[in-house]
């Protein structure tokens, strides 16, 4: 249970892209999606006033084996950087993280998955919950957030998407064998307290969404990670307007209202002379509501390198 909820965790923060990819269905769909090729995803260098670098990475955090995303580039920006920030730290610590999901996601009372969901026939949900490794029983314990959540992460295992191979993961053990600290933006409460805050109308969206999904997963999945591989960090959200972003309330609670948090934390350790590599999902770096853009609109020299 602890290594499931610690995929489902990894899973958040690329949950605005993955709302048009998360769920997979049927045998067919069990192949571990392959990406081919040397990949360029976006990076930016941020320039303080004294002249010192930042980095600003957009991650995936559960990928294939075997993809290429490591280039020079992103080589450079590791050596010259003196720590690595990531959305959360200590995600080693499974049975805190397993504690504080059951303590947020889990209640009892609560009305089967399919009532939460009054578009989506009886029938049809059955089918998308029996095509994905996740029993119907676990989800109905579930608030409707843990529930959809908890979808999309059980979906990634069926198209071979791995925490190990994921970006923080590697990165984490490239700064650990430099002796270059880590240090999270939110600890693991406050990133499952966005959703756990959010009003049960939007809740069952994101539950609507990720079940609506099922039908295109490997498709839209694979779409991703090329933009991703590609450096397009724009498309990632290019399905929002027609997704679960068209909620103002979710895009300001999931998405908006981090990136400023963040914003301001990074411009703290720039303004204290420090050289951070801060590695985010990738919907976060996108747009004019990116952390690139708000670091740009503090006045900082932002960069695209890669």
């Amino acid at each position: 249970m602890t290594k499931f909820i610690r995929r489902v965790f990894l899973f958040f923060a690329l949950w605005p892209a993955f709302m048009m990819a998360s769920a997979c269905t049927g045998e067919a769909e069990q192949r571990a999606i392959v990406v081919h090729g040397q990949g360029r995803p976006a990076l930016w260098q941020v320039t303080g006033t004294q002249g010192n670098k930042a980095y600003i990475f957009g991650t995936v955090h559960l990928l294939p084996p075997d993809i290429r995303w490591q280039t020079p580039t992103i080589g450079k920006a590791i050596r010259q950087s003196d720590s690595l920030v990531t959305e959360v730290a200590g995600l080693d610590n499974k049975a805190a993280i397993s504690e504080i999901f059951a303590q947020m996601g889990i209640s009892s009372g609560l009305p089967p998955i399919a009532k939460r969901i009054p578009s989506a026939p009886v029938g049809a949900t059955k089918a998308i919950l029996e095509g994905i490794d996740i029993h119907a029983d676990r989800l109905q314990k579930m608030e409707s957030w843990a529930a959809a959540v908890t979808i999309a992460g059980a979906a990634s295992a069926g198209l071979g998407m791995e925490t190990s191979s994921g970006v923080e993961s590697i990165l984490q053990t490239i700064f650990h064998a430099a002796g270059k600290p880590h240090a999270g933006l939110e600890t693991a409460a406050q990133q499952f307290g966005y959703f756990d805050r959010l009003p049960e109308a939007d809740q069952r969206l994101l539950l609507a969404a990720a079940l609506r999904s099922a039908r295109n997963a490997r498709a839209e999945t694979k779409k991703i990670l090329d933009h991703w591989m590609d450096g397009r960090a724009d498309a990632l959200l290019s399905g929002a307007a027609t997704g679960a972003l068209a909620s103002p309330k979710l895009r300001e609670s999931l998405l908006d209202t981090r990136n400023q948090n963040w914003a301001r934390q990074m411009s703290v350790l720039i303004d204290q002379g420090r050289r951070p590599f801060v590695a985010v999902g990738a919907a976060h770096v996108a747009g004019s509501s990116g952390l690139p853009a708000l670091m740009a609109a503090k006045g900082y020299k932002v960069e695209r390198i890669q």
